[in-house]
């Protein structure tokens, strides 16, 4: 379709109020025709000082609302400051419905509301095992996330819900319709392309979660900064900064507490969740949300940012699934061979989230299932376990493993089944937490 010619510049109405007193005041509106067919928004925001604010803009046309998918929009949306210039820039082509009579007349409404937490991103600090603390950052720390961010300290980017197409198309390299078992690489679950509606905001790690983090974290571990620990009970290995590989169910949440998804986000007392739950407890958290790992559905969302290809810097997967894949150099360590799992060496994703591609698989909160269907799917956590496979999870990221398997769809699973005897009991594969909304009597809080 030729969006040249169809969207000519139209009449922009845009505005309004916001909670409180908070507004937001647009300076202009133009179209880059006929270089292009996008829509900058140049605006500010009236409000508090020391306050944030969200936008959320609203498109209508004659022919009716227009629906956009996550990534039609460029420029942060998420607790922006009152009184400075602002920029969005709307990409037409990623509306999710036929705009192309919808040239005349368009309106663009822009609203905010005050953001739910002051920050863009969220602090765990750590280093003080009695006492832990809550802190909220507006934008990455000048020089980067430090070596204290993947020992004492864990960042999490604060993730705005939205509409996005999970799974792949079918001509992608790699996909798979079904469960399979391929060249002997292990059952693979179906990704059946399907539109996915987020209405939850949580917060996912800037980096999966380190050797030195979790021993930290975990007050039953045997060892710590190299030390042994007296009375310890979990091994967690000695792997310091390099992403910690050794995480099953049974360890983070509970020998009870892995069975209560996705009816609850409960977790026993003495299980990693269980202990730093409690010591956030009245740290200054974001309200309403727990301490857990991200659905499949959360962490998909955010390694894509709003792509839509294999890879989430726009690129495609170009290799079978034993070659070597350029465009996955730049994001992730890949292949049999690649055991180095330090984090942060690659490039991150548009959200600032970092080896999302490769470096080491990540567990997820769902059981595993089939192939995906075809319908809309709101805020999906994935069945309920039956006896005998109820802690058997998704794995998302692909790890050590051959490109294909590595890309923002893939999707495998570990038999973490083999591990719930105990929590001395170790796991194969990496974690990346999150806060998420609590999950209480089967419905989200």
């Amino acid at each position: 379709m030729n969006f040249a010619k169809k969207f000519l510049p139209a009449v922009f109405a845009l505005s309004v109020q916001a909670a409180l007193s908070a507004a937001v005041e647009v300076s202009s509106v133009r179209q880059n025709w006929p270089w292009d067919t996008r829509v900058v928004i140049d605006y500010t925001i009236t409000g508090d000082e020391g306050k944030t604010y969200d936008v959320d803009v609203d498109i209508d046309s004659p022919e009716g609302k227009i629906v956009s998918w996550s990534g039609a929009f460029e420029g942060e949306t998420a607790n922006l400051k009152p009184g400075v210039a602002h920029r969005l820039v709307w990409h037409p082509e990623k509306a999710t419905n036929e705009i192309s009579k919808a040239a005349v007349g368009m309106k663009f409404t822009l609203s905010c509301k005050e953001a739910p937490a002051p920050g863009r991103y969220l602090v765990m600090d750590f280093a003080d095992p009695d006492n832990y603390t809550v802190s909220y950052l507006d934008d990455v720390p000048a020089g980067g996330w430090g070596d204290d961010y993947r020992r004492t300290k864990m960042a999490f980017r604060r993730i705005r819900p939205g509409l996005f197409m999970m799974g792949s198309p079918s001509d992608e390299e790699g996909h798979i319709d079904k469960r399979a078992n391929i060249s002997g690489q292990g059952d693979r679950l179906g990704e059946n392309l399907h539109p996915v509606l987020l209405t939850n905001d949580f917060w996912i790690g800037v980096y999966a979660v380190t050797g030195s983090q979790i021993e930290n974290l975990d007050d039953r571990t045997t060892r710590r900064g190299g030390k042994e620990i007296a009375g310890g009970t979990v091994n967690w290995y000695n792997m310091g900064v390099n992403v910690a590989h050794t995480f099953s169910f049974v360890r983070l949440f509970g020998v009870n507490g892995c069975a209560n998804w996705p009816d609850s986000t409960d977790a026993d007392p003495d299980s990693v969740f269980g202990q730093v739950r409690s010591k956030l407890d009245g740290k200054g958290g974001p309200e309403g949300f727990v301490l857990a790992l991200p659905t499949e559905a959360q962490w998909e969302y955010a390694c894509r940012a709003g792509t839509t290809s294999a890879w989430n810097n726009g690129t495609d997967c170009v290799t079978n699934s034993v070659g070597i894949d350029a465009n996955l150099d730049l994001l992730g360590r890949y292949g049999p061979s690649a055991s180095k799992t330090y984090p942060g060496q690659y490039l991150p994703n548009r959200w600032g989230l970092y080896d999302m591609h490769g470096n080491m698989s990540e567990v997820v909160m769902d059981i595993m299932s089939g192939s995906f269907s075809s319908a809309l799917e709101v805020e999906p956590r994935g069945p309920k376990g039956k006896s005998g496979d109820a802690i058997y999870r998704v794995v998302r990221g692909g790890g050590c493993v051959q490109a294909v398997r590595c890309r923002s769809a893939a999707r495998e699973h570990s038999n973490q089944n083999a591990y719930k005897s105990g929590p001395e009991k170790g796991g194969i594969t990496g974690a990346r937490f999150a806060f998420i909304r609590k999950v209480e009597n089967s419905e989200w809080k």
